[in-house]
């Protein structure tokens, strides 16, 4: 009878023991995607603009002044912010202040340089959700990539080949940058990937090849199974168009197909210039967007008169327009006007 309590005890708590880890592994798990999951969230939705905050020295400027570029970017609509790891404490706090607010926090990515020294999870305490991975040699990018996902980040990955593209993708990133021309641009002073409109137009064409969806295969190094649309697949790799800051650029970007953008903006005279060029970016990028991209009741909107955007739909509102008059007239007692007019 001892021996048979015993047994009952024992398997009890073996029982007790396995929920309880298992419960411990589902609740990790779950941090680890916490943290990551408004990142997705935010580039999911359309026409998201992930800006980084290049040559940014928290040294030559006042702390006031790094907490009015944070607040403006969020302001400002901003989907997700890079920052180097010496802006990432200051910054991690005040979009924490934003909590419960409208807009809320904006998330933050690390950028880490493939010969930083700072440790990954150090980062992930520092407030980071996900790392901007740049320069890493492909032996290398899948065991940092991994690494920070143990730590709860995400990735998005600056890729200048292809093949880094498609590694990206099969090592689980969130997101990827195809700027191809990455090196020759990181050289110059300009405020953007890609640095004019003709390596805009390239890489849209890259886009435009993530957004047909066939991919020929990851081993081979043919990266063209990535999303260019976020809301094609919540597991699958968001790929950002690398914009310059132009016009002619994202008219290109957009047509390809690209829904989220990718920019940066130089801070190398101050934190002040970096707001003001923050602001800029996202004035244009909304504006465009409000005036060729955004719909209307028409069903497009530009200079073109309503009669042009939607014939059908204008002949059933000046038709209902019609019968208003119509049945005003009647009821008051005069003659009204003649609805077979209107075209139906």
């Amino acid at each position: 009878m001892q021996s048979e309590t015993g047994k009952s005890l024992l398997g009890s708590y073996l029982y007790s023991m396995r929920r309880t880890l298992l419960l411990a592994l589902s609740l990790s798990g779950a941090a680890a995607l916490g943290v990551a999951a408004p990142l997705r969230r935010a580039l999911s939705k359309s026409q998201a603009v992930v800006l980084e905050l290049a040559h940014a020295d928290p040294t030559a400027s006042s702390a006031y002044d790094l907490d009015e570029l944070s607040q403006s970017c969020r302001l400002a609509g901003v989907s997700a912010l890079v920052v180097p790891s010496t802006l990432l404490p200051a910054m991690s706090k005040e979009q924490a202040g934003a909590a419960g607010d409208y807009p809320g926090p904006v998330p933050l990515i690390c950028d880490r340089p493939a010969l930083a020294s700072e440790p990954i999870d150090q980062l992930a305490q520092m407030g980071a959700a996900a790392i901007l991975f740049r320069g890493y040699q492909p032996e290398t990018l899948g065991a940092a990539m991994a690494e920070a996902e143990a730590h709860g980040m995400g990735s998005l990955v600056v890729a200048s080949t292809p093949e880094t593209l498609a590694l990206a993708r099969a090592s689980g990133a969130i997101a990827a940058v195809g700027a191809f021309e990455e090196e020759q641009s990181a050289a110059s002073e300009t405020s953007a990937i890609g640095g004019t409109s003709e390596g805009a137009a390239e890489s849209a064409a890259e886009c435009n090849g993530g957004a047909s969806g066939v991919a020929s295969g990851v081993a081979s190094g043919v990266a063209s199974g990535q999303s260019a649309d976020p809301s094609a697949d919540a597991d699958e790799m968001i790929l950002l168009g690398p914009w310059d800051g132009s016009r002619d650029a994202i008219d290109a970007l957009r047509a390809a197909g690209c829904g989220a953008l990718f920019a940066r903006v130089d801070c190398s005279d101050g934190l002040r210039d970096g707001l003001f060029g923050c602001q800029a970016l996202m004035a244009e990028a909304t504006s465009k967007r409000s005036r060729t991209w955004s719909g209307s009741m028409f069903g497009t909107s530009g200079e073109a008169g309503p009669a042009e955007r939607n014939a059908r739909l204008w002949a059933q509102s000046k038709r209902a327009a019609k019968e208003i008059q119509h049945d005003s007239a009647v009821s008051r007692g005069l003659k009204p006007p003649k609805l077979s007019n209107v075209i139906n």
